[in-house]
């Protein structure tokens, strides 16, 4: 997937097969960057090329009458092509997102992405949330090093939601998967503050009377993942079992659930 004009000019492309599992790309490696000379070295050799048709994830979605809430993106320094052709999606329908980006240049001819991102996501009232970082996000000048955070910070993935202190244009279903998104991507105090916020009137279930399967099943997790976290608090500093009798009861409209009910009904919790 690419951006419109792209497209345009280019109806197909290559793209590199690369040695390393998973990094396939559009973009051909800038061999003397410390990702693939120290962090994987041999990785990046290009074993073969495909020529592939392009399009954009706009278009995907009208053809297919597709109008996603997420959208996670992780596909080796296209990135940014792709969120411009993304304009009518990010601008209707896209509510959270999580998306690789790069903080040093990796490819050749190829800036890194993460400002670019940045500034596209803003003018779509997205706000960045929180980073996601693994050991390989970091380039280590030596092996010397304790701290978890060292070296020179590559890549990573961020988490991008639209403004929490705008969601008052949000149908129920897209705040549901709002919450959701937080509750499955470590952004829970702002899962619990949107979930309190819809609340101030009825409860937020009360929203959704007679859905179908899949409104059920998101409200079955969103029930599950709220008992969970707040079961994980439960013995922290601040906290008892009591402290979630009153945000259960607005959220759900039903008493708190004890240890016992807890474990009976979410036995692998």
């Amino acid at each position: 997937v690419t951006s419109k004009s792209d497209c345009e000019i280019n109806p197909t492309k290559d793209l590199l097969i690369y040695t390393h599992p998973g990094g396939d790309s559009i973009f051909e490696p800038d061999l003397e960057d410390l990702y693939w000379s120290k962090l994987r070295p041999g990785s990046a050799t290009i074993t073969d090329k495909l020529q592939i048709k392009t399009t954009t994830l706009d278009k995907i979605c009208d053809e297919h009458e597709f109008c996603p809430s997420y959208l996670k993106l992780d596909i080796e320094g296209a990135e940014v092509l792709a969120l411009q052709g993304s304009s009518h999606i990010l601008a209707n329908h896209i509510i959270c997102l999580r998306i690789e980006v790069e903080f040093a240049t990796l490819y050749k001819n190829h800036e890194a992405s993460f400002s670019e991102i940045f500034n596209i996501l803003s003018s779509h009232g997205f706000v960045l949330i929180n980073l996601d970082l693994a050991i390989n996000s970091f380039i280590p000048f030596s092996e010397f090093h304790a701290s978890k955070l060292f070296g020179q910070l590559n890549g990573g993935d961020c988490i991008f939601v639209k403004n929490p202190n705008n969601l008052s244009e949000l149908s129920n279903v897209q705040l549901l998967d709002y919450a959701l998104f937080c509750l499955l991507n470590n952004i829970e105090d702002l899962a619990i503050k949107v979930l309190l916020d819809c609340s101030s009137v009825e409860p937020f279930v009360n929203r959704f009377k007679n859905q179908d399967l899949s409104i059920n099943l998101r409200l079955a997790l969103l029930e599950k993942k709220v008992a969970s976290l707040f079961f994980s608090l439960k013995d922290k500093p601040r906290f008892s079992m009591e402290s979630f009798r009153e945000p259960w009861a607005k959220i759900f409209g039903a008493e708190w659930i004890s240890h016992g009910d807890y474990y009976r009904k979410y036995p692998l919790s």
